[in-house]
């Protein structure tokens, strides 16, 4: 994954397919859905039954919130599902929880 140089895309390559992305997603959930993610191939979404299976995923990166507000951390994920999505899952990694935050359109 690397960064273009006005920050405003990113590129992943699947096999031979190359994806052009924006550098952060172009449709956010109101609210983050809580999935879980298993054996790096299965991202589930418990609440609204939805499955994706992925075909790969890049990351982490890490962003945080302002140092003063004593925010938990947040690892960001780019998953690609075999039917052709992308989204942007966070892990927190002080409670090992995941959550679907938003698309890749």
């Amino acid at each position: 994954l690397s960064s273009s140089d006005n920050g405003t895309t990113s590129s992943s390559s699947l096999g031979s397919v190359v994806y052009l992305l924006p550098r952060r997603p172009t449709r956010l959930l109101p609210d983050p859905l809580s999935v879980t993610w298993r054996e790096s191939k299965l991202l589930t979404a418990p609440a609204t039954g939805q499955v994706w299976k992925l075909e790969s995923w890049s990351g982490p990166e890490r962003l945080s919130g302002e140092w003063w507000a004593h925010s938990d951390p947040r690892a960001y994920y780019r998953m690609f599902s075999e039917a052709g999505e992308i989204l942007w899952v966070f892990s927190v990694p002080t409670t090992g929880e995941y959550f679907l935050h938003g698309f890749f359109d």
